[in-house]
């Protein structure tokens, strides 16, 4: 796991071979951002995610613009926690969970899936509507075949 052997040897060994990486984001400035952190949950408040951070997450932007990041960690840094975020147009707006930016998480088969691949619809529902977080948006666009249609629920 990523927390065993720190965030620099994860990227190289699992992350940077398979993309055409064409920033690594040592900074939220490097790749464009405003902050370090730059999301906003769905229902319009700031997020707390923090977009870099030197001992547990690694963002980059590849050749057709995505920005990917991942974390090894909580965000104390204490446990091993992986979550991998996507923003699909990087630092273009809005920069909102469910819109642009993504949730993803490695399962113990290494298989990334959506953040709540496992959980309730109830749970999936409650979080993927414009009074929500955003958070399990993935989970919604796998379930429609990875398409944002119209009953897409913030639309």
């Amino acid at each position: 796991k990523g927390i065993d052997i720190g965030i620099d040897a994860y990227y190289k060994l699992y992350w940077h071979p398979y993309f055409q990486v064409m920033t690594v984001c040592d900074t939220y400035q490097k790749c464009g951002y405003k902050s370090n952190t730059p999301w906003f949950d769905l229902n319009n408040n700031p997020s707390t995610t923090i977009f870099t951070h030197r001992s547990y997450r690694i963002p980059f932007i590849t050749s057709d613009g995505i920005l990917y990041s991942m974390s090894i960690s909580s965000g104390d840094g204490t446990s091993s926690f992986q979550t991998i975020f996507v923003d699909i147009n990087a630092a273009n707006g809005p920069n909102q969970y469910g819109i642009d930016v993504f949730m993803f998480i490695p399962t113990e088969n290494n298989v990334i899936m959506p953040h709540c691949y496992n959980s309730l619809e109830s749970t999936i529902d409650e979080s993927c509507n414009i009074n929500g977080t955003g958070y399990c948006c993935a989970k919604k666009l796998m379930e429609y075949g990875w398409e944002m249609r119209a009953d897409y629920p913030w639309r």
